[in-house]
């Protein structure tokens, strides 16, 4: 029987680490890992560690976060801010550009926020994708038009993924294979 982390509204509140482009990711990514109850949450582009404290606290039993950035710099923030919310053990830490981490379990929800260029959104999607699990889901943060993750989606829909657009400031897609249910 799985065990599930208890909802404590003031958990979600009184996290500390916050950015205004991060607080709707944030919040998504938590009601997203709540409803799917992955395993394996892999999350690239780490900064302060505010998506990946929401994360930890949605996972039950076993799951884990792990989060990649290339220089570590927000690691001990993150560090910091998950041992005082309890949930230090649910989260990995990985330094290291993500194009280079020899990555091999299976993922349930993808988190791609690290370098925003084209090419690198691109490549951790074509690095990463063949790794989601079936009914897994892709997330690519800063979806609004003009952006290079929203060309980068265009280029997930023609690869056969279903993709959801939220349009609010600074835009989330979320995408998963295509005619799947979760």
């Amino acid at each position: 029987m799985k065990t599930y982390p208890p909802f404590n509204i003031k958990q979600l509140a009184n996290i500390q680490v916050r950015s205004k482009a991060s607080h709707a990711a944030g919040m998504m990514l938590y009601s997203l890992t709540f409803a799917m109850d992955p395993r394996i949450v892999l999350e690239i582009g780490t900064y302060a560690g505010y998506t990946a404290i929401h994360t930890a606290l949605a996972l039950s039993g076993n799951g884990r976060i792990w989060t990649i950035d290339i220089d570590g710099k927000g690691q001990q923030i993150c560090i910091e801010e998950s041992k005082r919310l309890g949930v230090n053990d649910k989260i990995k830490f990985i330094v290291g550009n993500s194009q280079s981490i020899n990555w091999y379990l299976p993922i349930d929800i993808l988190y791609i926020d690290g370098d925003h260029s084209y090419d690198a959104v691109l490549a951790d999607f074509t690095k990463y994708s063949p790794h989601v699990s079936i009914k897994g889901v892709i997330v690519f943060h800063d979806t609004n038009n003009g952006l290079a993750s929203k060309r980068v989606v265009n280029h997930a829909i023609i690869s056969n993924w279903d993709c959801l657009h939220i349009d609010r400031f600074p835009g989330l897609t979320l995408c998963q294979r295509s005619k799947v249910s979760i």
